[in-house]
């Protein structure tokens, strides 16, 4: 019998890959839930409770999880999921984060919706992110109980979408009153992008300073960074509060 070389014998690996293959990121909706963090860093910073038992995470409440959305009063999403609606949300200490956002999207405001933050971010650079109102649509971000320095702190928080469109039907009223050195708006984008695009009239009350591609830490070669708010005096010599950021809609 004659013997085969098993180098004659031909293996195929094509249909196997040496790299695990990973699932397409979803979009995901989250409320986060800072009152009783804010209740903890304070009574901490009044020497009330020990260091390792003050709460610096806030919970997290899923809203748009998995391909399922929860009943939360006012918070709708379209069935092609591109357009988020909030309809009157008074949720004044909660952050809603929207991420992992891979297209182009759209967030409308109806009513007055009163939450402490709102962030929006992009898996990739390629989306556009409108913000549009019906019905006096208003955004507030107002908490006079939060505590926060750095991004959390921000009131609007946008990172990586090619641009971003606020409309001119748009209200929104953006505050910082205590002592964080923060931003009422901070948004990154890359550099092929259009930035940030307001149709309405802005007006700001404090020393708010708007920023572009001034902070290393946030900013390459490939992206801009763009922030109103940062409130230290140029002088270091100390804080300008409250300070605050106003959208209305521009008068024909």
């Amino acid at each position: 019998m004659k013997k085969v070389s098993l180098l004659m014998i031909p293996i195929v690996l094509s249909t196997f890959s040496l790299t695990p293959v990973q699932a397409k990121k979803q979009m995901n909706i989250a409320l986060y839930q800072y009152a009783q963090v804010n209740t903890s860093v304070k009574k901490w910073e009044k020497g009330q409770l020990p260091t390792s038992k003050v709460k610096t995470d806030p919970t997290q409440k899923n809203v748009y999880t998995n391909g399922k959305l929860a009943k939360i009063k006012g918070i709708t999403l379209s069935k092609d999921h591109k357009t988020l609606t909030l309809s009157h949300v008074n949720r004044p200490h909660d952050e809603l984060m929207i991420s992992q956002l891979s297209g182009d999207f759209k967030i409308i405001f109806k009513g007055t919706n009163r939450l402490r933050s709102l962030f929006v971010i992009a898996a990739n650079k390629k989306g556009a992110l409108t913000i549009a109102a019906k019905q006096n649509g208003t955004l507030l971000c107002d908490d006079q109980q939060d505590v926060f320095f750095g991004s959390r702190a921000a009131r609007l928080y946008l990172r990586n979408m090619k641009s971003v469109h606020i409309e001119n039907n748009v209200n929104m009223h953006l505050y910082h009153h205590n002592r964080d050195l923060s931003t009422l708006i901070s948004y990154t984008y890359p550099k092929t992008g259009s930035g940030l695009q307001i149709d309405g009239t802005l007006t700001t009350s404090g020393r708010v300073y708007r920023k572009l591609d001034q902070s290393p830490a946030h900013t390459s070669q490939t992206m801009h960074y763009l922030s109103y708010g940062d409130a230290y005096n140029d002088d270091d010599t100390g804080y300008t509060l409250p300070y605050s950021l106003t959208i209305a809609p521009r008068k024909a």
